[in-house]
């Protein structure tokens, strides 16, 4: 018995379903590496853009720390020069009060040492030493303390007397 019946060809929906499972599966994985792939460059863009700004921020923080400590160094020298004069106006002394306790009618004065708070060293002139006492008597009612440095006579200049005084009476 021969059989002449012709045997369906079934290889051909084989070849179809496996061409159709390989094609839904490829599909499925470009699907997924595209998504992917389009997560991270989002995300890389997206870090690139933030470290961006934050790199502009702070480079405009720095400019702005640096202008402002231009300005405080400039601030620091001014208040450091206003307290220079302020110190210098306070710790000045009175040269002219001093030198007007110091000038006496008919003795000449050759020199003066004038040291602000401390002794001023006076140098006089006179023709007789007579004179140099009714002087040192003078200073004496002006000033707490005189002392007599020395008194000489030279024949160029006649007699000089020098004298230490120190702080003035009525004074602090």
């Amino acid at each position: 018995m021969i059989n002449f019946v012709i045997k369906e060809d079934k290889s051909g929906q084989i070849i179809d379903q496996v061409k159709r499972v390989v094609t839904v599966i490829t599909s499925v994985v470009l699907i997924v590496y595209i998504v992917v792939a389009a997560g991270v460059i989002g995300w890389m863009v997206w870090e690139n853009s933030r470290a961006k700004k934050t790199t502009v921020d702070t480079s405009d923080v720095i400019k702005q720390i640096q202008d402002l400590s231009a300005k405080e160094i400039v601030i620091r020298n001014l208040a450091d020069r206003a307290n220079l004069v302020e110190s210098f106006l306070g710790e000045r002394g009175d040269s002219s009060q001093s030198a007007y306790l110091l000038g006496s009618p008919g003795n000449k004065i050759v020199s003066w040492n004038y040291v602000l708070g401390g002794a001023e060293v006076v140098s006089v002139a006179a023709s007789q030493p007579a004179e140099l006492k009714v002087y040192m008597d003078y200073l004496g009612e002006k000033y707490v303390q005189v002392r007599t440095e020395k008194v000489e006579w030279t024949p160029e200049n006649g007699w000089k007397g020098i004298f230490d005084v120190t702080r003035k009476k009525g004074a602090t």
